[in-house]
């Protein structure tokens, strides 16, 4: 999947290894840490049986979603039931969409109905998805599973829920995303924190419009090391200034919103970076 011999079509890292799918055949392949297992892919998904489609990677399992059958496949440490997937989304009784896998414990969008499953250690109750995406009243079509905290995205409103440890403010999505002030097209979940491309209506006749911006929902070791960034209304590009380091970041993209001159975000989108004059190193 290097490039030598063949190139990936997905691919996921878990704490020590690291899985794709490889581009053309489907093929899991798998590498790194083996010590539970997780590098080495079942035959169901590797080629010898079968293909996959997706592939996640938690802290020592890994699971796929099985091409043709949708079926989920999980191997590695199962010491909390993480890499026993139930019969809702294991082919049993239903299939799955979309999967995604946590510290120790794993989730899943089922098929068909959009219900979030979830299975694993539970003891901040990430395995336990609420009733606005179990199905109850509201399913979803994204998911993303971190060290003790899961997230969805909500079908038809867009809007992010999650649940679990919320120590850092991990579960706690913003206005930006939460359905209060904007949505998300897209979620990702980090060990104690969480992110979402926020989603931006179609723009105005005449203006430039950015695909989306991220909204970073917790703290971080980085937080106290950046800068808001403000969005330059003739350019209408967030311009970030200068940040740690030697370099001047400048974001490409912008927003059509209402008054977007005095909106403020933290982080964002699609950037290059350039390296700053010397004297501008020099006043630091």
């Amino acid at each position: 999947v290097d490039g030598s011999a063949g190139t990936a079509s997905a691919i996921a890292a878990g704490a020590l290894h690291g899985c794709a799918i490889r581009a053309g055949s489907g093929d899991v392949i798998c590498w790194g840490d083996d010590y539970y297992g997780q590098v080495t892919a079942p035959a169901s998904v590797d080629g010898g049986t079968g293909t996959a489609s997706a592939i996640a990677a938690g802290a020592y399992h890994s699971c796929a979603i099985q091409a043709v059958t949708g079926k989920v496949v999980c191997w590695g440490d199962d010491a909390n039931g993480q890499a026993r997937p139930p019969s809702s989304v294991d082919g049993t009784a239903g299939s799955a969409s979309a999967i995604a896998a946590g510290y120790l414990h794993s989730c899943a969008i089922q098929a068909v109905t959009g219900h979030v499953v979830c299975w694993g250690l539970d003891s901040y109750g990430q395995a336990t998805p609420p009733a606005a995406v179990d199905g109850s009243s509201g399913t979803a079509v994204a998911i993303a599973a971190g060290t003790y905290h899961s997230c969805a995205i909500q079908a038809v409103t867009g809007t992010v829920v999650c649940w679990g440890d919320d120590y850092f403010g991990q579960v706690g999505s913003p206005g930006s995303t939460g359905g209060i002030a904007g949505t998300a097209s897209a979620i990702a979940a980090g060990g104690d924190h969480t992110l979402a491309i926020r989603y931006l209506p179609e723009p105005s006749a005449g203006l430039l419009h950015a695909a989306g911006v991220v909204v970073l929902a917790a703290l971080t070791r980085f937080r106290r090391r950046a800068r808001e960034c403000r969005v330059a209304s003739q350019r209408l590009a967030l311009v970030c200034g200068q940040l740690p380091g030697r370099h001047r970041v400048e974001v490409a993209g912008g927003s059509s919103e209402p008054n977007a001159e005095t909106r403020r975000y933290r982080v964002s989108f699609s950037w290059t970076t350039a390296p700053r004059s010397r004297a501008a190193a020099a006043r630091g």
